[in-house]
């Protein structure tokens, strides 16, 4: 499919970006998308909101929010599939079909997890790690009017022998007991094995928490959670939806949907002390909002660039007011020198073509270009977009790339981008769960590449 070449900015004038659009058409240099799986709905994957990840031999592993063959409360006194872990493995031959395997199926009211949002993990055994957001077999805390468990951690294992079955075993079941609930952001994980995550709710304030989770010393012995932080609202963030991000030097850092001066999400960095047994908050950034022109409610994982600055979308803020009173999102930048930090939008997202309400994190491609996902907006039906963000010398210049279709192209992103080693970006389409569709995952190519 060709995508729209559809550029905006603040900083360029009209004629440069009218010669720019015009290139774009006549010599074909815009990325191209590409559906690799559609999903079929339970027994196979139903909507897939989480980034992919990629192995050495450019396997594709995700997960499915819904679909399977376990049997779940839907919270309306129904029933739902409970989500999925799947791989695809591409073709053998140029231009052959990726095939979709099933790892596993989550089961819900069985002790095991449900519904499976976050992106997962790949460890250097092979195994992967990811957190639902509820489901498991401890207190049963009320997520989305589901009461079934308050999230968990899991590890799916390789089969010993190719062709045999994935071994999924719980490395946590939360409790609602000030140790957190509903982990919804992805994992993080350092040189000791030690795996790093954010839960919604709970804590000593009910706002949230950052946790560890560190190994048996033993194996086959339990892992043990331990609270690093936990958050306070106002001027401090709550409500952490993303995933964490490890500097060069150990400190974590990630965002808050809510809290701050202003009460529409932080940024934040975690540091731990010399023998890493108490960490410091410190609060980077508080967002305003778009009656300031700013960002507001960040749920997107962090991305460093090589200085060490940050980048990030919010769902909302920003300078547009074709998005109700929240505003469309914005992607933003946050830079450090001489020992602070200072916070740019990028973008602002007005809300048409050009997309809004950014849920994902921006991923850098090798020439320093930004690029991700709109969960509306575009130029068909409004099902959501790929930009890309273009640095020059008068600012940032977004481009789409791609204005996804509906069935059977995909809608409704969620998930971020995954830059593979061949220079393909891969994400996955929610579909809406069983609304639009359910759901797709795609490739996006430049043509000096091909499909």
């Amino acid at each position: 499919m060709n995508a729209p070449c559809f550029l905006r900015s603040t900083h360029l004038p009209a004629l440069t970006v009218a010669v720019l659009v015009l290139l774009g058409a006549c010599f074909g240099v815009n990325p191209q998308e590409k559906v690799l799986y559609n999903f079929q709905g339970a027994p196979d994957g139903v909507s897939s909101s989480a980034d992919l990840v990629m192995d050495a031999k450019g396997n594709l592993y995700g997960t499915t929010t819904y679909g399977g063959t376990g049997t779940c409360n839907d919270g309306s006194g129904g029933s739902i599939s409970c989500g999925t872990v799947f791989r695809l493995t591409p073709p053998s031959t140029t231009g052959g079909a990726w095939t979709e395997t099933i790892l596993y199926n989550f089961l819900g009211p069985t002790g095991d997890g449900q519904f499976p949002g976050s992106p997962l993990l790949l460890g250097n055994n092979g195994s992967l790690y990811g957190t639902t957001g509820s489901g498991g077999n401890g207190n049963a805390c009320a997520s989305g009017n589901i009461s079934a468990g308050c999230g968990i951690v899991f590890q799916l294992s390789p089969p010993a022998q190719a062709g045999g079955p994935w071994t999924e075993t719980i490395l946590y079941n939360f409790q609602d007991t000030g140790d957190g609930y509903v982990p919804i952001g992805g994992l993080a994980v350092d040189g000791k094995g030690n795996l790093y995550g954010a839960t919604l709710f709970d804590g000593t304030a009910g706002l949230g928490v950052v946790y560890r989770l560190s190994p048996p010393a033993q194996s086959g012995g339990s892992w043990t959670e331990t609270v690093l932080y936990n958050f306070q609202g106002n001027g401090d963030g709550s409500g952490p939806q993303a995933g964490l991000t490890f500097d060069k030097t150990g400190n974590l850092f990630g965002t808050t949907y809510s809290g701050g001066s202003a009460n529409l999400g932080t940024v934040f960095q975690l540091s731990p002390s010399h023998h890493g047994q108490s960490w410091t908050e410190s609060v980077l950034y508080s967002f305003l909002g778009s009656s300031s022109g700013d960002a507001a409610n960040p749920t997107s994982r962090l991305t460093f660039d090589t200085k060490g600055n940050l980048y990030g979308t919010t769902t909302h803020g920003g300078s547009s007011s074709n998005c109700f009173q929240a505003a469309c999102g914005t992607v933003f930048s946050l830079t450090h020198t001489a020992g602070s930090w200072t916070e740019q939008v990028l973008y602002s997202f007005q809300g048409g073509s050009d997309g809004q309400y950014p849920y994902a994190k921006v991923t850098f491609d090798k020439k320093g270009n930004l690029w991700g996902t709109t969960f509306q907006g575009g130029s068909v039906n409004s099902y959501g977009t790929i930009f890309k963000m273009i640095p020059g010398g008068s600012g940032w210049t977004e481009q789409v790339v791609h204005s996804f279709q509906g069935f059977p192209d995909g809608d409704l992103p969620i998930a971020g981008l995954l830059l593979g080693a061949n220079g393909k970006f891969y994400g996955t389409t929610t579909g809406d769960a069983m609304l639009y569709g359910t759901g797709t995952v795609f490739e996006v190519f430049p043509p000096s590449i091909g499909p």
